[in-house]
């Protein structure tokens, strides 16, 4: 009995071998898209940096995307800025300062010096051989070796936070956040002036650009300005554009300038900002943060949470290329049935919901575009996800619509379900919310977590916990989550983000934004009524965000804070005792979510989406133990498989079969799967006298073993047929055939073939026989034409096989002596030989070698007119070159005929 899919295990097979062919690491997979800052063309590459994601580039025009994070740490991958100086590449971090590549993104170097280390980089700009970096809180620096060293160059600047720089020939602008606005320089940045700005408002995180001899400044909350005078006088220029837009970036190519807005997409205008046009159509999330003109005239923009679009028609239309560009923010998963016994994956993202149907490999958005999702919760079949700052969401067809299911508004952090009732915890102090009816009304307020900053719910078979923030800890709910009561003995830290249960077991991760003492994980094994710290092998004073428990193993995701601290991921098989890194291949500064589903576990993070690996890469035991000592025996056409079981945690085994022996180049195919403790196998239909090779191993649900050892077998030869000739007599046809050997031979069917095969007889086999055997069969129901026969051997127990195929033409008188081609040729072992005589003939037909040797003599004797078939089974002869000749003399005495081909023996 099979009680396992062959399916699921072929699958598990192949996702297993490729994730030991990744080298044992997480994996980068989706939603696609996320939030890009900022873009630059270097030659044929396209680069582009996502927030808190690191960068991306692409060879195809942003048909697709890889990351190219070499040298970019964990902590330094929130890139803000990027500039192509020729082919060196200049990348602008929040806090780490300024990294170079000089080959195309390959591997990045951080330079830096004492006041460009730890800067928060806003822009760069280049002069001839100056490249300027724009930074918060450092003013303006400049290098002119690449970086090697930088200076300061600051003088007359009345602002230290420069949040864009723009070029016009040799004079540089600095928009700066604050009242000072705008600066220039006109010595390569020795000396500033303040441009008279007087009708432009206080600058907050403004970007400036220029076109030809005009200067365009775009603002926050106030749209576009212009000056025609290097900065001296400014006009507005918002025809066209919302009076309160915010610009991000402008796209300059001679006359066209181009404005992304933060919510009202993109702007183009040809006249200098007289008229601009909305030129957005395509674009799903209309917050476009960068936009930029590649050297082929193409515009991307790089949007505030949907990724990469392209245009190819100065914006009239525009196409989302997010291929490989996983830089989403995920905050919470769950799964749902797939209706066919697996599960699909959900993801909150700050930009709507989205669905994978594969274990998380692809992903597609399933609405809720325009929402920050932070919970997402399942009560019977429907789905229910909080949002911060819009309420409570409903669907109930899978997520193919969704309908508000009230606390509209709401700043919500998370949403649980214990089965019957849904609870919601709300950000800033506003407590927590309850319904007992699927989401149509709420009760607001819970006695006990009033004005708290819940982050988490779990339950256990006789609790609810909450978890909340900002001082609050543990809560514990006795009725129901009708009211809760603080548990915080034993917490020295109570800014409680995360909760889990196992078995009676709670968990409590800390997420404390300062990172002090009291910070990592807690333990309760009393339902709460005290806490342990269980923070052996995590990093002191750890930033816990998630918990994910599986058995008894539970995992720990965390962020950075600070300068030298980076975003991890922990495992504890103990019941966290200990703990250890599992993180190689995850590159993130921020893992908010975790999550387990059967046998993956997957990481969500701010700015690089979700990351995913087997648990039995970190968990080896919960992989089954490979099969041993195993063994074949064969009969005619059935192989018989045994094997060792040494595993006690297998769901069955999956055998494989190659055909051949164990140094064949034919490759090893799935056959079939038994289940659980049933260690043997029958392997039937297979054809006689054949080589095969197989092997086996166990699986689970987490995967699958080591192979067992290789065992070959071939399968007997039931019947060793060594001719089978067809012959015309007297308006008949003649089969005869002779067997060397034969093993529990019932008989033979003889089937004739004139358009399909039919049974015209049978003849009684001899059993099991070392002698030689001579059969014969006649047709006498045949007229002119070409039929074809072939023997049905069959055994006692039902099986059986066929013969090789031969071919008569029947044609009672041929009109010359003819020896035709022997078919199939080449051939591997058996060939037939057709022949025709127009008059009765003594007739030899003889096989050589190249030696002219006698091989094989096929016939010797008289034959009637007609024509005639022989079959040669080479049987062990050696491969090679060998001829037959027909050596024919009328019995007349008037005609004779002699006539020698050639055949291939290939072996």
């Amino acid at each position: 009995m099979k009680n396992i899919s062959l399916l699921s295990y072929f699958l598990i097979a192949i996702f297993l071998f490729l994730s030991k062919e990744s080298l044992a690491q997480w994996n980068h997979t989706g939603p696609e898209g996320g939030e890009v800052d900022a873009f630059c063309v270097s030659d044929a590459y396209l680069f582009a940096a996502a927030y808190s994601g690191g960068i991306y580039r692409s060879t195809n025009n942003g048909t697709s995307w890889t990351t190219v994070d070499n040298g970019l740490t964990e902590i330094n991958i929130s890139v803000n800025a990027l500039i192509a100086d020729g082919t060196k590449i200049f990348a602008g971090t929040w806090g780490n300062g300024v990294f170079l590549s000089t080959n195309y993104g390959d591997s990045w170097v951080e330079v830096n010096n004492s006041s460009t280390a730890g800067t928060a980089v806003h822009c760069f700009a280049v002069i001839g051989t100056s490249l300027f970096m724009g930074s918060q809180g450092g003013g303006v620096h400049r290098t002119t070796d690449n970086g090697a060293s930088w200076e300061q160059v600051n003088n007359g600047l009345l602002s230290s936070d420069i949040r864009d720089l723009a070029v016009m020939d040799t004079v540089i602008f600095a928009a700066t956040w604050g009242v000072y606005k705008v600066f220039k320089s006109i010595d390569n940045g020795e000396n500033w002036t303040q441009c008279n700005t007087a009708i432009i408002p206080v600058l907050d995180d403004p970007c400036i650009a220029v076109s030809g001899n005009n200067v365009f400044l775009g603002t926050y909350s106030h749209g576009v300005f212009l000056s025609t005078d290097n900065g001296d006088n400014w006009i507005e220029v918002n025809n066209g554009i919302p009076a309160n837009a915010t610009i991000r970036e402008f796209a300059v190519r001679d006359s066209t300038v181009f404005a992304a807005t933060r919510g009202d997409g993109v702007f183009l205008t040809t006249n200098n900002g007289t008229n601009w046009n909305s030129v957005s159509s395509g674009l799903t999330n209309n917050s476009v943060e960068a936009i930029i003109i590649s050297p082929n005239q193409d515009l991307f923009a790089g949007t505030f949470g949907n990724g990469v679009f392209r245009s190819t028609d100065n914006g009239t239309n525009w196409f989302e290329i997010n291929s490989g560009f996983n830089a989403n923010d995920v905050y919470a998963y769950t799964t749902i049935p797939n209706g066919a016994g697996g599960h699909n994956l959900l993801a909150g993202t700050d930009v709507g919901v989205y669905k994978s149907t594969d274990n998380g490999l692809e992903w597609s958005s399933i609405g809720l575009a325009d929402k920050w999702v932070t919970g997402l919760a399942i009560l019977g079949t429907d789905i229910f996800v909080s949002t911060m700052g819009t309420g409570v969401f409903r669907s109930t067809d899978g997520g193919a619509n969704w309908t508000p299911s009230g606390l509209a508004n709401s700043m919500l952090q998370t949403i649980y379900s214990n089965g019957t009732d849904l609870f919601v915890g709300v950000a800033f102090f506003g407590g927590a919310a309850r319904s007992t009816d699927r989401g149509n009304t709420w009760i607001t307020t819970i006695p006990g977590l009033a004005y708290k900053w819940v982050m988490s719910f779990t339950e256990n078979e006789n609790y609810i916990f909450a978890g909340t923030m900002m001082g609050g800890g543990a809560y514990r709910s006795t009725d129901n989550g009708n009211s809760f009561t603080v548990i915080n003995n034993g917490l020295v830290d109570h800014r409680v983000s995360t909760l889990a249960v196992m078995d009676s077991s709670i968990f409590a991760g800390i997420g404390d934004p300062n990172g002090e003492s009291g910070a990592g994980v807690y333990r309760s094994d009393n339902n709460g009524d005290s806490w342990t710290q269980i923070n052996n092998g995590l990093p002191p004073n750890l930033i816990v965000w998630s918990l994910a428990v599986t058995g008894n193993n539970i995992f720990a995701s965390s962020s950075s804070s600070g300068q030298n601290k980076v975003a991890d991921v922990y495992l504890s098989t103990n019941r966290g005792e200990n703990w250890s890194s599992v993180s190689t291949g995850l590159i993130s500064n921020y893992i908010q979510r975790l999550i387990i589903d059967n046998t993956t576990i997957f990481a969500g993070t701010i700015g690089s989406s979700t990351w995913w690996r087997p648990l039995s890469e970190m968990i080896p035991e919960l992989l089954p133990s490979a099969p041993s000592n195993l063994v074949a025996t064969s009969d005619t056409f059935t192989v018989t498989l045994g094997w060792q079981d040494n595993s006690d945690n297998e769901d069955g085994f999956v055998i494989e079969r190659k055909a051949g022996d164990s140094l064949s180049v034919e490759l090893f195919v799935v056959i079939d799967s038994t289940g659980v403790n049933e260690n043997s196998y029958f392997d039937t239909g297979l054809e006689a006298d054949s080589t095969y090779t197989y092997r086996v191993y166990a699986c689970n649900q987490f995967g699958v073993s080591d192979y067992s050892n290789l065992v070959e077998i071939a399968t007997m030869i039931p019947v060793e047929l060594t001719s089978f000739t067809a012959a015309i007599n007297e308006n008949k046809v003649i089969l005869n055939w002779s067997t060397a050997t034969e093993l529990n031979n019932q008989g033979f069917e003889i089937e004739r073939k004139t358009g399909s095969w039919e049974k015209i007889g049978y003849v009684l086999g001899f059993g099991t026989t070392t002698e030689p055997k001579t059969y014969s069969f006649t047709d006498d129901n045949v007229t002119t034409g070409t039929y074809s026969y072939r023997l049905k051997q069959i055994d006692f127990d039902g099986s059986y096989s066929y013969s090789p195929e031969i071919e008569i033409n029947v044609e009672f008188t041929p009109k010359e002596y003819t020896l035709y081609q022997n078919y199939p040729n080449p051939f591997n072992p058996a060939t037939t030989i057709k022949y025709a005589l127009p008059y009765v003939s003594n007739v030899k037909i003889v096989i050589y070698n190249m030696l002219g040797e006698t091989v094989s003599e096929l016939f010797n004797g008289m034959q009637e007119a007609g024509y005639y078939d022989v079959s040669w089974n080479a049987g062990s002869i050696a491969s090679g070159i060998y001829f037959y000749m027909i050596d024919a003399k009328a019995v007349d005495g008037k005609n004779n005929y002699t006539s020698v081909k050639k055949m291939l023996l290939l072996r």
